[in-house]
């Protein structure tokens, strides 16, 4: 075994590493949990970006609060002041 890995440069806790992860797949099921790894992790970011999305609109809101009366109107007597 040392030699095959030698010729295939990877190191042999790489190899047991693989052994142990894909050892009993076919090539084609291999591929596929491939293909669901990277479309898990693409899900997770737009999830991640999502909640972010979220906390900013929250926040952007609580700033908006203060425009509204105790009856949930706008209140227009609230001046804004515009900063160019």
């Amino acid at each position: 075994m040392p030699e095959i890995c030698k010729l295939l440069e990877v190191t042999e806790q790489t190899y047991y590493r693989w052994r142990q992860t894909y050892g009993g797949m076919k090539p084609e099921m291999a591929k596929q949990l491939k293909a669901l790894e990277k479309e898990n992790a693409r899900l997770k970011k737009m999830v991640a970006e999502q909640a972010l999305d979220m906390e900013i609109l929250k926040e952007a809101a609580k700033d908006c609060t203060s425009f509204y009366n105790t009856n949930g109107r706008l209140d227009f007597s609230v001046g804004i002041s515009l900063a160019f």
